[in-house]
This record gives C-alpha cells, structure tokens and sequence, in this order.
C-alpha cells in the first residue's frame, strides 16, 4: 500500500516550520523585541512587524545545506523560487504566530518542556543536539522559545482547520476503489523459525557444532515437543522471545535460502534444516495469504486518515491565504 504517514499536522508544521534539525528562528519574537526587530535590516513587513533579513538568510543557509547533502545543484531560477518559497514560508509563520496572540491561544509550558525532550531524543547523544543548536545560532532557552509558538500556532490550526474536517465511509470506498494499484498485496507467510548461530562460516569446527545442536532440537520436534516452546528455549534469534514467531512477509524479505523454503511449505507443515549465511534454521509455517487486494475493511483506516491529510493540508493553505488578505505585507527580497 502507498500511503504518507497518518501525521498531517506534523507534517504540515513539518513543511512550515522545522529545518532539518532543530525549530529556526522565527519571525515573531516577544513583544519586548519588536521594536529592535524593526530596526533590523528587513526582508519583509507583515502588519508593521519586521522579518529580520537574517532570519532568512539563516533558513536560506538551512535548505541549501540540506539540499547539497542530497547531492543537488540549484540554477539560477531554482534559487529564486527557492528564496520566494522561503520568504513566503517565513511570512506565513508571522500570519499565524499573530493570529494566535489575536485569540490568545496558549501551551502549557510543560508540553514545551516535553516537545524539546522528544526532539532531544532524535540525536544519538546531548554533544550531538548541542551542535545541531549551535549551528542555527540559537541557545536552548530560545530554541524552547521557538517551540512554544510553533505549538500554539498547532493549537491554532487545530481548532481553525482540523477539528472541521470529516471523513465520511462513502468517501474511503470511493478513493479505494478509484485506487486498486495503492491496494495490491504480494503474497504473504507467516512463519516462525529456530535458529542456531555460526558466527564465522569459514570456522568448520563452529559449523559442526551448529549442525549438531540443531539436529538435536529435529529430533525433539520429531517426537512431538512444541516448537515454539524450543524455539523460546533454544532460537538464538531476537523472535525467541515470541516462540520463534516471525509474522507475516513477502518474497524479498528474507534471504533467498530461507524465503525459498517458507514459500515451499504447506500450513502446519515444518521443515527440514535449512542453511543461510546466519547459520541454520528449522521453519513452520503458520500461514499464507495469496497475492490479491487489501480489503477495504483492512485499509479503511488508513485511507481516511490519508483524506484528513490531503484536507488538512488544503485547509491550512485556504487559511492562510484568508489571513494574506486581510493583512499588510511588504516584501523587501
């Protein structure tokens, strides 16, 4: 199945809002500062309050560097859509962030806290976060400040768009059957397996005693022993843990020695030692599902949270341009 992640608002705060790494400066700070934010070198008014230029330099600097990691060059005309695209990001946040000082809209300072710990998560190590930071020129007291306004201007867009949209049954089987390509489903085994390690192939005398051990476990299965129960007792695989139970997969999941064998294998049926490059396996198999479509009941779900996107998405740009048209912007790009 083909479906974006179940996270509209995410992704659209995503798309609005983050840089790769960590909030970039936004363009509405505390009221304190706005008076010293209009005596910056601007890059754009929106309703007398300035968007200094070196917020948008700084988000510039961010997309380009994300776009050489990726190994992409910009032309001339790519880099000024890209700056109009930036501008217009940068401009669209100032809409929203007054907005919400408009209705008053507020965050517990708590689900600030817990927003920074959670993007703190997304680094292998403080050191690494810290550098991130430092990159974007912000502390972590501003940096909380940034969060605090991208969840309000959340909370905003929530209560102004989400909480509208509804996605009605009808309107799921409409695009489901509209869609039959999204919906193709290779065929799938479920099985469970008991695996007896050989770290180095090349060491006979590692292979021998594998061969052996595993042998052993046949013969106990031979004479009737649960299989999940050995596979819990004996698997040197991580699904020991659930009997050796590998759930359902598709060809090109598993290596070709192992898929080869489970494909070949009727339900119930188990089968004889198998060989693959982690050592040596005894597989059952539990089940197949043929090669077919999704049932709607099965992706329904899916599909209506995939409609609130695309509607969030929308409903958030129709917004946006409803703010656009009763506010005063200059642009200075």
């Amino acid at each position: 199945m083909i479906f974006r992640s179940n996270r509209a608002m995410m992704l659209v705060m995503g798309l609005l809002f983050l840089n790769s790494a960590v909030w970039t400066a936004t363009a509405a700070d505390s009221p304190k500062t706005e008076k010293n934010k209009k005596a910056d070198d601007k890059i754009a008014l929106v309703n007398d309050i300035a968007i200094p230029r070196m917020d948008f330099e700084s988000e510039l600097k961010q997309v380009h560097k994300r776009a050489s990691m990726q190994g992409q060059t910009l032309d001339e005309t790519q880099t000024s859509e890209l700056n109009k695209s930036v501008l217009t990001r940068l401009i669209d946040q100032e809409l929203l962030f007054q907005e919400t000082r408009k209705k008053n809209v507020k965050v517990e300072s708590q689900k600030c806290t817990e927003a920074l710990a959670d993007l703190k998560k997304g680094f292998p190590s403080e050191d690494d976060f810290k550098k991130a930071l430092s990159e974007t020129s912000l502390t972590e007291t501003q940096l909380l400040e940034k969060i605090e306004k991208g969840l309000v201007i959340r909370k905003l867009l929530d209560a102004e768009v989400g909480q509208k949209i509804k996605v009605a049954e009808p309107e799921a089987k409409t695009f489901y059957e509209s869609h039959p390509d999204y919906f193709k489903m290779d065929e799938q085994a479920k099985a469970s397996h008991i695996l007896i390690k050989v770290p180095d192939q090349k060491d006979e005398a590692q292979k021998a005693k594998a061969k052996k051990e595993i042998e052993e476990i046949q013969a106990k299965l031979k004479k009737g022993e649960s299989f999940a129960e050995l596979a819990k007792k004996s698997s040197q695989c991580p699904s020991s843990a659930q009997g050796g139970d590998l759930g359902f997969f598709r060809k090109g999941q598993m290596v070709k020695p192992f898929e080869e064998v489970a494909f070949a294998l009727q339900p119930g049926q188990t089968s004889s030692i198998v060989e693959t490059e982690f050592g040596f396996h005894l597989i059952q198999l539990a089940e197949k599902k043929p090669a077919g479509a999704v049932p709607f009941e099965e992706a329904k779900v899916k599909i209506t949270d995939f409609l609130k996107q695309q509607q969030m998405e929308q409903g958030i740009k129709q917004y946006i341009e409803t703010l656009r048209a009763g506010a005063k912007i200059k642009e200075f790009l």
